[in-house]
């Protein structure tokens, strides 16, 4: 695993993720939400891009996803943990955990649908099964 600091939260990745120039935008996505570059994600994500956080509501355009991805650092993020990087033409697949400083941490899983199979394609949804560790 790596280990990245990026604005005071830890992220890390696996070692693998940088071969694949998908993999690698994935794990470029979730140091975007570290740092709060929201030019990066605006410039990887469709502007109608749909966030289904399943089970609980759905985040849809820039705006929102941002604003979502703002509101999981301002609760005292302190790490992400980035198990597994997957992609496959259109689709790919991150597997983690956040962790945060006051509140149980949350395991996640990001199903991602992209624009193309090319490496210029862009997110154009995401289905986030996202559970708390107690």
């Amino acid at each position: 695993m790596v280990n990245e600091n990026i604005n005071g939260i830890d992220i890390l990745i696996p070692d693998d993720c940088d071969n694949a120039p998908r993999r690698l935008t994935l794990v470029n996505i979730y140091k975007a939400i570290a740092s709060k570059d929201e030019e990066f994600i605006a410039d990887h994500i469709m502007s109608d891009v749909v966030w289904d956080l399943i089970a609980k509501n759905k985040r849809v355009g820039i705006s929102e996803t941002i604003t979502y991805f703002n509101e999981l650092v301002d609760t005292k993020m302190i790490k992400i943990e980035i198990n597994t990087v997957l992609t496959h033409g259109r689709y790919g697949a991150v597997n983690g955990c956040f962790i945060f400083k006051e509140k149980p941490s949350m395991a996640f899983c990001d199903m991602y649908t992209f624009s193309s199979a090319a490496k210029s394609g862009k997110v154009i949804s995401v289905a986030s099964y996202v559970i708390k560790k107690e």
